[in-house]
């Protein structure tokens, strides 16, 4: 692919927060869209889709109701999925490009009191379903397959909570809090006595995944010595790999790949974004930098896509003073016959615009 030049650049960062916002968070990217959430003055927050641009923001809430806040988590395709709130409700949400084509996959159950989808990839969505107990209720892993009535509940009879972030189609990832305490990294393969635990032995903080690709999954692992340590596995708690760039006090990562992983190291007080060119912990690109010196508050990358020759990762960072951002920075993919020249430089196109 030519990382060395991709390393270099050229890059180009695009603010995605639209005018009249008060904050916002772009969480997942697909096919040269992305998709977050923002927040108006009032705190109220939308589930948003971008189309590389601040102005193509579009409020993914149905016209109409009953919805009246939501999320967007995760994104494949043409498909996204979060959540989407109403005075009565709390829903997973599935949709296809458009408000309108929002689809709820909460069951048809009363013992879930509410449910949120996080990851999807092809026709399978993962979340999490609150589980009634007494007194109040519980978080339960959970996937689905394109509607509410294909709901399966992933919790393990070990699990005190559990959580599904990530999926890629087949496989499905997350953590589950034990019964006997912690919180660990956890796989999946369709039922809740498929569940693989892949805490590492010296992470006895507890771990979890944050994304995954055809046979990778990526998150942290954190001991109570230490502090979080970026993390890669290929589906066993032996393949586990520590991702953290030399020198890093701290990293975590949140999407992948398979081949290149996203999120953030830490070096000295804050967050910075960055890009894994490949799973060698140094191949860590900070895109933090190329923010410039108004944005010393931290970033965080959490998604990224690769499309059409480009490679979008998306995020969010804060100027100093500021409210959180939706970010995306975005490359070219090197050809092989150009990218000595591509090395020469780095090209930075950055947006600004005064509140």
């Amino acid at each position: 692919m030519g990382t060395q030049a991709l390393a270099q650049g050229p890059w180009q960062v695009i603010r995605l927060h639209p005018p009249g916002i008060y904050d916002s968070q772009a969480a997942a990217a697909a096919g040269g869209f992305q998709g977050g959430v923002v927040s108006d003055n009032a705190g109220y927050t939308f589930p948003a889709l971008w189309n590389g641009s601040a102005g193509s923001y579009v409020n993914m809430l149905p016209p109409g109701g009953p919805y009246q806040i939501g999320n967007i988590y995760g994104m494949s395709g043409n498909r996204q999925v979060g959540r989407v709130i109403s005075t009565t409700s709390l829903d997973a949400a599935l949709w296809s490009g458009t408000p309108e084509s929002l689809v709820s996959l909460s069951p048809n159950d009363s013992r879930y009191t509410g449910t949120e989808a996080h990851g999807v990839a092809g026709n399978q969505q993962v979340g999490l379903a609150n589980f009634r107990v007494t007194g109040g209720s519980r978080s339960h892993a959970c996937v689905w397959n394109g509607s509410a009535a294909s709901f399966v509940d992933l919790h393990p009879a070990v699990g005190r909570y559990s959580s599904a972030t990530a999926t890629d189609g087949l496989w499905q990832g997350g953590f589950v809090q034990l019964t006997s305490g912690g919180s660990h990294a956890a796989l999946w393969k369709g039922s809740a006595a498929s569940f693989i635990d892949l805490n590492p032995s010296w992470a006895d903080a507890g771990s979890s995944i944050g994304g995954m690709a055809d046979g990778v999954q990526v998150g942290a692992a954190d001991s109570f010595s230490t502090s979080p340590r970026a993390m890669l596995w290929r589906g066993t708690v032996e393949s586990a790999v520590d991702m953290t760039p030399t020198g890093a006090r701290s990293a975590v990562l949140y999407g992948t790949t398979g081949k290149m992983h996203v999120g953030y190291s830490q070096y000295s007080g804050m967050a910075e974004a960055g890009i894994w060119l490949s799973n060698d912990p140094n191949s860590f690109v900070n895109l933090h930098a190329l923010l410039g010196s108004d944005w010393s508050s931290g970033s965080n990358a959490y998604a990224i896509s690769v499309h059409d020759g480009l490679i979008d990762v998306v995020g969010t960072a804060a100027p100093i003073g500021g409210r959180a951002e939706a970010i995306l920075w975005r490359a070219l993919i090197p050809a092989p016959a150009t990218s000595g020249v591509l090395c020469c430089g780095m090209i930075f196109a950055v947006n600004r615009r005064r509140r």
